[in-house]
């Protein structure tokens, strides 16, 4: 099994075998998608996760201007044992609060959306859960995708995490069912044009020690990982 970044190819497992994952472990590892402008007018963001903790409110993805910590939107976010959750900033706070509670022993497939005029919305395996969000103009700061970073409320992400993916574009119900299947890579023929950023995860095939930071591009898209943990590992159980 190997991933490429490059041909957005991502060769995982099928159920029962194990599953090329990211390890994150909150000690500074992180993420960053180096996505600068055009700011989103809408956007999707997916990742099947699998979390280390259930003590903390953890940021699994958010979009900042300059570091984590200050000016921030754009969230998946896991509120310890209860809910999955969505958050989006268009002058005021919106969130979305999932149903399904994130375990320690089961992987979940987790999804946020939102769309200037539209509604803010979280998937978890495939259905929308909570109570959809109307918000107006989302915010346009930021310069970057972070994944597993902290924003100063919340704790970094502490868990297994598997082909994060962001697109430019609202996704249908439909097209995140469809992401939300356990099957050897994700169907990133799904709005493929706004497919913005693909991270499956890394094997020691493609060259690029894990344990320190690197940074590997795509197309004009820089990826790259910060922290001094290893990062990438098998997991026994999809």
């Amino acid at each position: 099994m190997r991933a490429s970044l490059r041909n957005y190819a991502f060769v995982a497992s099928t159920a029962g075998n194990p599953l090329l994952c990211y390890r994150m472990n909150r000690v500074a590892d992180r993420f960053s998608g180096g996505l600068a402008t055009p700011h989103p007018t809408e956007y999707t963001i997916a990742a099947w996760l699998k979390p280390g903790d259930l003590t903390y409110w953890q940021t699994i993805t958010v979009r900042s201007a300059g570091a984590p910590l200050s000016s921030y939107s754009h969230e998946l976010q896991q509120y310890g044992p209860q809910y999955w959750q969505a958050y989006t900033w268009d002058g005021a706070t919106h969130y979305v609060y999932g149903t399904t509670p994130p375990s320690l022993t089961t992987w979940h497939h987790v999804a946020t959306s939102c769309k200037n005029g539209d509604y803010l919305r979280l998937y978890v395996n495939g259905k929308e859960e909570g109570v959809k969000n109307a918000v107006g103009t989302l915010w346009n700061g930021g310069n970057d995708y972070w994944f597993g970073a902290a924003t100063g409320m919340t704790q970094y992400f502490d868990g297994y995490a598997a082909e994060w993916a962001i697109w430019s574009k609202q996704l249908t119900a439909d097209q995140i069912a469809a992401l939300a299947v356990k099957r050897i890579g994700i169907p990133w023929t799904i709005e493929q044009a706004s497919l913005i950023l693909y991270c499956p995860m890394h094997d020691a095939a493609d060259g690029v020690t894990k344990t320190t930071a690197w940074a590997e591009s795509v197309g004009s898209v820089t990826q790259s990982l910060g922290g001094n943990k290893a990062v990438g590992k098998r997991f026994p159980t999809w």
